[in-house]
């Protein structure tokens, strides 16, 4: 049971690769919520995020979409240039208008742990990044991988 009295499960992963970076950049979280939406349930289902036993955040929507809490591990680059990073990630998309929304991107360090429970919460903290694709911007995209796509394919284009 979670602190509301409502069931939660719990999933943890121990991070635990090296080398990694040693700094660790971190993201004021916003102390302004959302609330769910009155004409629905009392609550919505959430992720709380910690890392090392500290809130994250707590991400959540109250209408049609996705939250994601990822955690991304890379490495690039040759000899010198070489670099290994592992980074936290809470995002979400926002199905009705097309928002990227993002409440933490966090680097980690060798010996994180974090753990994500997934809650129902009537509040939730704000995202720190929204990002509103125009349709205009979203048919360009979408055309130049089309036409990306079909040059990779050897593909031809007939355009009316």
């Amino acid at each position: 049971m979670d602190g509301s009295g409502r069931s939660a499960r719990v999933f943890s992963c121990n991070a635990d690769l090296s080398p990694l970076v040693d700094s660790a950049s971190i993201i004021a979280s916003s102390k302004s919520s959302v609330t769910a939406n009155p004409n629905e349930k009392d609550a919505m289902t959430a992720l709380e995020v910690y890392r090392n036993g500290r809130k994250t955040c707590t991400a959540g929507l109250n209408r049609s979409g996705a939250v994601i809490s990822s955690l991304i591990w890379s490495s690039g680059g040759s000899g010198e240039a070489q670099h290994e990073e592992l980074e936290l990630r809470v995002s979400g998309y926002i199905t009705r208008n097309a928002a990227h929304v993002s409440w933490c991107s966090r680097r980690l360090q060798v010996g994180d742990e974090i753990k994500v429970v997934v809650v129902e919460r009537a509040r939730v903290d704000r995202p720190v990044r929204r990002r509103v694709e125009s349709a205009t911007t979203r048919l360009k995209r979408e055309r130049a991988y089309v036409e990306r796509k079909a040059k990779e394919y050897g593909w031809t284009i007939a355009k009316p």
